[in-house]
This record gives C-alpha cells, sequence and structure tokens, in this order.
C-alpha cells in the first residue's frame, strides 16, 4: 500500500517500452546517476501528490481508505543534433508511455515489497496530463536533451 508500490508497479509497467524509433526505455523509481550520452531513453517515477478519504463504513467496522494519487513521471531522452529522427522520437516516445498508461490492467491487487500490505489499484492512468520542455542542447553541441513530466492519476483502494 502506499507510495512505495504505487511507484514500483508504474516503473515495473513503464520499463522496457518500446516507442518504434529508439532502444527500449529503462524505468526507474529512484534515479541513478545520469549520464545523457547514453542513448536509452529513460523514464524516472518519482514524485507526486496524494489526496486521501474514507471509502466505505468507518474505522474498524471493515472500511475500506481511497488514495488519489498524482504521480510524477519524468521521461528524458538525449539524441544526436543530426539523427533524422529527431522531430518525431521523442513526441512518438512519450505517446507511448501515456499510451501505455491509458491501457494496463485495472482492478489489480497489489502487495508492498517493504511492509507485506496489499491493496487494489483501482484505476492507473484515467485522468493523465503531460508537458514537455524545449529541447536543450548539451555541452558539447552534439546532443539534445528532451524533457518532460507526465502526471497519472492512480486510484488505490486499502482496508483501514
Amino acid at each position: 500500500m502506499g507510495l512505495n508500490v504505487v511507484q514500483t508497479t508504474l516503473a515495473g509497467y513503464l520499463d522496457g517500452l518500446s516507442s518504434g524509433q529508439l532502444p527500449d526505455a529503462f524505468a526507474y523509481v529512484a534515479p541513478p546517476a545520469i549520464d545523457v550520452a547514453l542513448p536509452e531513453p529513460r523514464i524516472f517515477v518519482w514524485g507526486g501528490r496524494l489526496k486521501e478519504d474514507r471509502f466505505t463504513q468507518g474505522r474498524g467496522m471493515g472500511g475500506q481508505k481511497r488514495l488519489i494519487w498524482q504521480v510524477d513521471i519524468w521521461p528524458i531522452l538525449a539524441m544526436e543534433t543530426f539523427d533524422p529522427n529527431a522531430d518525431s522520437a521523442y513526441p512518438a516516445f512519450l505517446d507511448a508511455i501515456m499510451q501505455k498508461l491509458r491501457t494496463v490492467q485495472m482492478g489489480v491487487t497489489v502487495t508492498d515489497a517493504v511492509t507485506g500490505t496489499s491493496s487494489v489499484l483501482q484505476e492507473i492512468g484515467e485522468t493523465l496530463t503531460l508537458d514537455y520542455t524545449t529541447p536543450q542542447a548539451l555541452a558539447d553541441q552534439r546532443l539534445v536533451l528532451y524533457g518532460g513530466h507526465i502526471g497519472c492519476q492512480v486510484i488505490e483502494i486499502l482496508d483501514a
């Protein structure tokens, strides 16, 4: 239950994602040191916001709580400036991430690997937001860094 299981579940769904024009993406929860010279796209599932409320019956009466997560997903990609796919590769990568989030199975029972607590992910990706930035030239001027942010709503139900 909670942030740990939501982030690791989303990273698991996105790890190895293919977008057609690029190598398969690597998805992480805790961002590793970034070496932007690597050609693989990367997805960091880190951060977000939570709204929690009572869903059914009172505490101690077999009730449930609803956790509405707005999870931050940070896709990045470094490409060579002369790459013929430069105009479409990053937008296609963002589209592939959002399509994956739109189509994952819902009503998934998950267990937190740290606490052992189980909960149900009732909704994943029913509400998404997207912001992407202007590409930034890197120090050696051969590479351009593409970055963006996807907000993914996840609704988790737990006994409480």
